[in-house]
């Protein structure tokens, strides 16, 4: 029986477990993980919040070969039984019920593996170490307690953004200033002493949206305003297509492709986003085209043009790619109307905290500077990009050591595009140690989403049992 290590609990980590199941060498696969994150992670554990999916749930199927699978667990759901499917498919269902799909499907899938000879476990635990040989891999856990296998994924998932006034506090004050919110999953916000001050999200993508909701939920009713570098709003689904304005997207996927560079790609995306403001249309339609290609178009920039993307580029990407649903659009524009929300462009220069209401203080782009003395800040950024950052990330004393190569875009760690291994100093792909999610993105960059992790896991699947044979 072979042994494989996973560290993490959430999607990514549910994803491949399931893949692994269905293999037909018997596998024993450990866990480890926190339990409150398990079947869940971060993102699907807001039970509370009711946060809603930001894609549609027909695409949210956990298994690629079953691209209905999560449609099928809704009907048999008391709360949709009387919805008919084809609506469903449609719909973007709370979040919670996705965390109770995951959880249900494990638990199927453990079942069905054991009749085949797989064993899972999980482990509730942090890991304090991983130490790598030519043949096996051990992790040494908080409690002292050490686990070898053969093979080790690393699925984290996504690690929060460090907050960016961490570097830019006055006079070096403290960070703990309790208006002063480095964490937006929290269950329940710090109440503001006055009304009246805004409260200020740092991001305007899909965190601020999330965040401004459990606000209002918890009855916080000062003004909000989100301050971005670019100054960019949440769009709407709008299920556009190319077609809407007479061309083929599967030929404009292929004509994309088949350009010879950034710069040859950026003027034919300039010249269709033309076209489809021309005509009314959403520039999301221009992101369905070529959203499956990514990661083929990622693997086809010189690391130059990378670059170029990640510093001028990626944040009108996230806003075209990643959507909110239209009544949640309409709210934050009635809301918007209302003055209860505003948006802000600037770049936080420094924050003071001297005071009870701390001041943010920003740069425009027009040259001027600004000063707001706000009720709350709270860290919208999203996920960070470096996932390897901390000693707590188990891939971090290796990476520091110089055991496996640094990303060279700042993902954390360097991987194989093809194996998912990561890169050992050498440059040669590392036999033991695999990462999916989100520590792949440097190499494939759209790997975070579930149409993508649950396509990524299948190879990984195949290959992990493929190659130890």
């Amino acid at each position: 029986m072979q042994k494989l290590l996973i560290i993490g609990g959430g999607f990514s980590a549910v994803a491949l477990a399931c893949q692994l199941l269905k293999q037909q060498v018997p596998q024993h696969i450990r866990i480890v993980a926190p339990k409150h994150t398990w079947f869940g992670g971060t993102a699907y554990r807001c039970a509370a919040r009711n946060h809603r999916l930001n894609v549609v749930a027909g695409n949210m199927s956990l298994y690629p070969q079953h691209p209905n699978d999560f449609i099928d667990f809704l009907v048999t759901q008391s709360a949709f039984s009387n919805t008919p499917r084809q609506i469903l498919a449609k719909q973007f269902i709370e979040r919670r019920w996705y965390g109770a799909y995951l959880r249900e499907r494990m638990t199927q899938a453990q079942n069905h593996g054991q009749l085949l000879g797989h064993f899972v476990e999980w482990v509730d635990a942090q890991v304090d170490d991983i130490e790598t040989h030519a043949e096996c891999v051990r992790l040494t856990l908080q409690n002292n307690v050490q686990l070898e296998a053969e093979r080790l994924v690393v699925a984290t998932g996504n690690k929060p953004s460090s907050p960016p006034w961490q570097h830019c506090l006055a006079n070096g004050e403290q960070v703990q200033h309790s208006a002063l919110v480095s964490n937006p999953w929290l269950a329940e916000f710090p109440v503001p002493i006055d009304e009246v001050r805004p409260v200020v999200l740092i991001g305007a993508g899909l965190t601020m949206v999330d965040t401004y909701f459990a606000l209002r939920k918890q009855g916080i009713s000062n003004p909000v305003m989100a301050v971005s570098r670019k100054g960019l709003q949440p769009l709407p689904h709008s299920f556009a297509t190319l077609a809407d304005i007479g061309v083929n997207p599967h030929y404009y996927a292929v004509k994309f492709l088949q350009a010879k560079s950034l710069k040859q790609q950026l003027a034919l995306a300039a010249c269709t986003l033309r076209d489809l403001a021309a005509a009314g249309k959403s520039p999301e339609a221009f992101a369905a085209a070529i959203r499956e290609h990514t990661q083929s178009i990622w693997r086809q920039w010189s690391m130059h043009e990378k670059n170029q993307f990640m510093r001028h580029l990626v944040s009108y990407w996230n806003v075209i790619r990643h959507r909110v649903p239209l009544d949640i659009y309409d709210s934050l524009q009635h809301d918007q109307q209302l003055g209860l929300l505003s948006y802000q462009q600037g770049r936080i220069e420094r924050v003071s905290g001297q005071s009870r209401f701390p001041e943010l203080h920003l740069s425009h782009r027009n040259g001027s500077c600004s000063q707001i003395e706000s009720a709350l800040i709270i860290n919208c950024t999203g996920p960070s990009r470096n996932a390897v950052t901390s000693a707590s990330d188990p891939l971090f004393t290796e990476v520091t050591k110089g055991r496996y190569q640094r990303d060279a875009l700042g993902f954390g760690v360097a991987v194989d595009p093809e194996s998912f291994a990561v890169l050992e100093a050498t440059g040669e792909p590392s036999k033991v140690i695999f990462v999916m999610g989100s520590l792949l993105r440097g190499a494939l960059w759209e790997t975070t989403a579930v149409p993508d992790i649950r396509v990524l896991s299948h190879k990984l699947a195949d290959l992990l049992v493929t190659n130890a044979n």
